[in-house]
């Protein structure tokens, strides 16, 4: 049987590209996972389709949502604080806990 070879692999690499700032080429690395080599470039494989110009653009899709979602920088948590009515709600209900589980003892002939 005669095979041909679809697969394509695609290597980026991120160090090269003057458009992406470091925060972003950080984000990029990370998001590849363990697809990053030593260098740091990040090898893209696709081999879903039976002809390679699918799998080529496959792997294009893949590398574009992946800068895509890398260029979203991710929201700043603010700190915040519990309520004092919160707290007191946890409170009485610690108590109210508390108690119902000290009803469960055993019962003592005094």
């Amino acid at each position: 049987m005669n095979r041909t070879e679809t697969k394509v692999q695609l290597q980026f690499d991120p160090n090269t590209v003057p458009w992406i700032n470091e925060g972003t080429r950080l984000r990029i690395v990370a998001l590849a996972g363990r697809n990053v080599d030593k260098e740091g470039k990040i090898l893209i494989t696709s081999q879903e389709h039976r002809e390679q110009a699918q799998n080529l653009e496959s792997a294009r899709e893949k590398l574009k949502a992946l800068v895509l979602k890398a260029l979203v920088r991710p929201k700043r948590r603010i700190a915040t604080k519990p309520t004092r009515a919160s707290k007191a709600r946890r409170v009485d209900e610690k108590k109210r806990r508390a108690q119902t589980k000290a009803g469960r003892g055993r019962v003592r002939d005094d």
